[in-house]
């Protein structure tokens, strides 16, 4: 999950995650960190985050940079991205890793977006 000023939302994205029925997972947390020669204002940031053990990028990386810094972080032989402004209903992994096992040649589960931040994600 990577985050940017997301304070408000993120701990719902959080929650959802842990409350997941597959038990066997990581999940890695990268703030991409604000800095002021951009233009745009970060005013809470999402430094209260802090308590998830996240880790904080050394400077600003962009979304996609930061992505792809995370996927280096990651442990495990599948990798969802989750946003920090979503929610997944409880069995969206175990859901996906069962459709992974089951075709082994298929390359991306799906998950199809619900419209707005906070809603749930449906698994396909």
């Amino acid at each position: 999950m990577t985050a940017y000023n997301r304070e408000a939302l993120i701990g719902a994205a959080i929650e959802s995650v842990l409350a997941q029925t597959m038990a066997d997972f990581e999940l890695v947390i990268v703030d991409d960190r604000f800095e002021r020669r951009h233009h745009r204002r970060s005013p809470a940031g999402t430094r209260t985050i802090r308590a998830w053990k996240v880790v904080q990028n050394e400077s600003n990386l962009g979304d996609y940079p930061n992505r792809n810094h995370a996927l280096t972080l990651a442990r495990g032989e599948y990798v969802k991205y989750h946003d920090s402004d979503d929610v997944m209903y409880p069995h969206c992994l175990q859901v996906m890793v069962e459709g992974l096992d089951t075709v082994p040649d298929a390359a991306w589960p799906s998950a199809r977006r619900a419209d707005g931040p906070g809603r749930r994600a449906r698994c396909a």
